[in-house]
């Protein structure tokens, strides 16, 4: 007999019922693992015996009769009806499935699959004790029709293990009529417990692993891995409760940002990890100096900032940055080396209408006002520092867009030999003919094309287009001509120069041909840097020390380097006829040049006395307003084809 039950609105006990969990009765018996495997009626018993064998967790089979649902067999009693008398197997094996189905469907318990876990455990309870470990018949609505399934009692026990408390207090309370079967479900009931209490360690060490993953991701997030100090999300994030905070109040907020000056030459002479403990170092000093109200952030290599809260007097963030700056000076010991570290900073205040992105924007262009005015020093934001930051990416865009649009012009500069009076050479001199600002002279740009990087591709043009006029005035006019072309640090650290040069020098007297250099270059104190100068020697190009007496001129160098000319500064010859110490310093530096091979070009020479006195002094060369302004190539070519002579 197949029992077919109807879900109901709830369990027979109202107060079991109002204690039941929401998920509990959520959750239906068509949501766990069920059974499907079903044979025709016709099918031989030895099928059966065969599936039951394949399938050891197999709780039952599905009998079908002429495509519709005939019945079931579940495996316990399908054992015990088989083995109840001698040579049952092979009787049985022999005979249909529908000889013998009759023995299998008494008290066969089939439920809606809709029916709520608690529900079914109830009705899987109120079978007979023989049968209640039977499997389930479940019965599915779909589009495609109705479908019949198995659920393993078990898995049923199990899903409703939750409530096992509830259950054991009603086999108590029901124990005198069901006491054997009470028993054996308390035993069951315990094992279903001890594997959810395993379930339920397992589950809070997973919790456990979980937060921890959650914490370690969280620290990934918000904070520097090297110093542990806040990265630039959390400093963003803090920025802007503190700017929440600050609307409507007399306070404001102060954003600081600090700069190592030089860290790279730590990581380059000690090494990355040394560079390491020392940034380490300063977080902990920094942190150890600051306020409570004071956040210390590290938002790059070697730049650390700082967030105040409630700011009443700005003078007070001024005096903070004193005292880090104070601190920052002291040394830091590296193992068994002291460094000492200078760090440049920019303050900026907030304002009624202040956002993150542009107090972060300020404090940098303070700061890196601090590091062009002087390093280790202290600015203040002003809306000028953002003009003028507005204006330098201007430049920098055009001088993108002039290098690719030839708005570049080169002017040449005549160089006179002074005991002739002829024209010994030219310097190649760059103008901009900027399409709206004008005719633009190095001083506007060549910084700028210094910092970011253009001053390469610039410098290797103007290089190539000085040699070619070059080349073309030595063949029209069948004189020694030399040409000076301005290198630029950058320019000279670049490896592949001398092949660069090589290149566009192919047939042309490399001897006539001037790099310019101002002293600059000894400030990088590069080894590299030294014999690429020595390269250029070999490759039999002349070098001249532009600027001389203005710059960090060391004397050892100019004996060790192969210096060719120095050129003395514009400065030192403006007053040499009036002021004696000027005609004493220009005369040193003929002196020293002579002594050490050198010839020595004036530059800046603008009166016939001028130019009188150097030729007396034994100065080679001139170069200046008396002779000529730069001139475009066509003006130069006419100077040359006038062959200009001039009598000093």
């Amino acid at each position: 007999m197949v029992v077919f039950m109807e879900s109901s609105s709830g369990i027979p006990d109202p107060q079991i019922a109002s204690e039941r969990s929401e998920w509990i009765t959520a959750t239906q018996v068509q949501d766990l693992i069920l059974y499907e495997d079903a044979l025709e009626a016709t099918a031989s018993g030895q099928e059966v015996l065969q599936l039951f064998q394949d399938k050891p967790l197999l709780p039952g089979i599905l009998i079908v009769v002429a495509g519709k649902f005939g019945g079931m067999i579940p495996r316990q009693r399908f054992y015990e009806h088989i083995t109840s008398f001698p040579h049952s197997i092979d009787i049985f094996s022999q005979r249909s499935i529908r000889a013998v189905l009759e023995f299998f469907q008494e008290d066969i318990l089939c439920i809606e699959g809709t029916t709520s876990i608690l529900e079914a455990s109830q009705l899987s309870l109120q079978r007979p004790s023989h049968r209640i470990y039977e499997p389930i018949v479940v019965k599915i609505q779909a589009e495609a029709g109705t479908r019949f399934q198995l659920l393993d009692v078990h898995q049923l026990l199990l899903a409703q293990s939750k409530i096992h408390e509830r259950i054991a207090r009603e086999l108590h309370e029901t124990r005198n009529g069901l006491h054997c079967l009470n028993r054996e479900l308390e035993a069951r009931v315990q094992h279903r417990t001890e594997q959810l209490q395993a379930f339920n360690a397992q589950l809070r060490e997973e919790i456990e692993r979980r937060h921890h993953l959650q914490e370690k991701l969280h620290a990934i997030a918000y904070f520097d891995p090297l110093t542990r100090l806040p990265n630039q999300t959390l400093l963003k994030e803090w920025l802007e409760d503190c700017l929440r905070r600050s609307q409507g109040q007399t306070t404001c907020c102060a954003l600081m940002v600090m700069d190592c000056d030089h860290f790279r030459v730590v990581n380059e002479s000690l090494g990355h990890a040394r560079g390491d403990e020392l940034l380490v170092a300063i977080a902990q000093r920094l942190q150890s100096h600051l306020r409570s109200q004071d956040l210390l952030c590290r938002v790059g290599e070697d730049e650390f900032v700082v967030v105040s809260d409630q700011v009443r007097d700005p003078q007070e963030i001024y005096d903070l940055a004193k005292a880090l700056q104070t601190i920052w000076a002291l040394p830091f010991r590296l193992g068994s080396q002291e460094v000492f570290m200078t760090a440049s900073m920019g303050i900026v205040f907030s304002s009624g209408d202040s956002t993150v992105a542009e107090m972060l924007r300020d404090a940098d262009t303070a700061m890196y006002a601090a590091k062009a005015e002087k390093r280790g020093s202290i600015q203040v934001f002003e809306p000028a520092m953002h003009q003028r930051a507005q204006a330098r990416l201007q430049m920098e865009t055009d001088l993108r867009r002039g290098l690719d649009r030839g708005e570049f012009r080169v002017f040449y500069q005549p160089i006179i030999h002074l005991h002739s009076g002829t024209v010994a050479g030219f310097e190649a001199l760059v103008r901009w003919q900027h399409p709206e600002q004008g005719l633009l002279s190095p001083a506007q740009f060549i910084t700028a094309a210094e910092e970011n990087g253009l001053i390469i591709p610039l410098g290797y043009w103007i290089l190539q287009e000085a040699t070619q006029q070059w080349q073309r005035w030595r063949d029209q006019f069948r004189i020694p001509l030399r040409m000076s072309v301005n290198l630029s640090v950058r320019q000279l650290l670049q490896t592949d120069l001398v092949h660069q040069t090589e290149q566009i020098l192919a047939g042309i007297p490399r001897q006539d041909l001037v790099f310019e250099l101002t002293e600059s270059i000894f400030l990088e104190n590069s080894q590299n840097l030294f014999d690429l100068l020595h390269a250029l020697d070999t490759f039999k190009v002349q070098l001249c020390l532009d600027d001389f007496g203005t710059g960090y001129s060391c004397l050892s160098y100019l004996k060790k380097l192969p210096i060719h000319n120095l050129k003395i500064d514009r400065s030192f010859i403006t007053d040499i006829i009036e002021n004696p110490q000027s005609t004493g310093i220009v005369q040193t530096f003929i002196t020293l040049a002579d002594t050490l091979g050198m010839t020595v070009t004036a530059e800046g020479v603008e009166t016939v006395a001028q130019a009188a006195l150097l030729k007396k002094m034994g100065c080679n060369y001139g170069q200046g307003y008396l002779f000529a302004r730069p001139l475009s190539a066509a003006a130069a070519e006419e100077l040359l084809a006038a062959q200009t002579h001039w009598e000093l």
